[in-house]
């Protein structure tokens, strides 16, 4: 199944992204459990077959989460024996709620459309700066940054530095 990604405060985004797949991995329906929550029996004394199955994917997503966390991050969650809740807090955390998640689009969208290229940097090294940028905006929500306009901005930040070849990608798309 792999290793158990930790969280330790850094990068909640790509902690999240591991532990969706991990989740998954385990079992389709421990995500899901996460995801939707689910329902108390209607008797808590007399379980279904299938409440308490769903009680058991619950306690297993559960364990997995408080598992992942470091010390200061399970102490956050502390007490709360339902996955549903413990990923919503971590979230609302460290992605905030939509005003702020727009807001920190906005930010990186701003400093994108700033994008150069720095002194002695090569093209490599621009092409996964602008990537790690473009990771970070997409991974906030943002649909509107498509590969056109990555490429586009690639382009303008490496213009300055090298006006010949971004002359002939756009003489060669000119011809097509």
């Amino acid at each position: 199944m792999g290793k158990l990604p930790h969280f330790n405060r850094t990068n909640f985004a790509k902690w999240k992204h591991l532990m969706t797949a991990y989740l998954i991995g385990l079992h389709p329906d421990i995500w899901k459990v996460d995801c939707n929550g689910f329902e108390p029996p209607v008797d808590p004394k007399n379980p279904t077959l299938d409440e308490m199955r769903i009680i058991h994917l619950n306690g297993q997503a559960t364990s997995v989460l408080l598992s992942a966390l470091d010390g200061d991050e399970y102490n956050r969650v502390i007490g709360v024996d339902i996955a549903k809740q413990i990923w919503d807090t971590l979230h609302l955390a460290h992605e905030g709620i939509d005003k702020v998640r727009k807001a920190r689009i906005d930010l990186l969208m701003a400093k994108l459309n700033r994008f150069i290229t720095m002194d002695g940097e090569g093209p490599q090294e621009m092409i996964d700066r602008l990537m790690t940028m473009v990771g970070k905006i997409r991974r906030y929500g943002c649909d509107e940054l498509d590969d056109h306009k990555v490429v586009k901005i690639m382009l303008e930040a490496y213009s300055p530095r090298n006006e010949t070849i971004v002359t002939l990608i756009r003489d060669k798309k000119k011809f097509e």
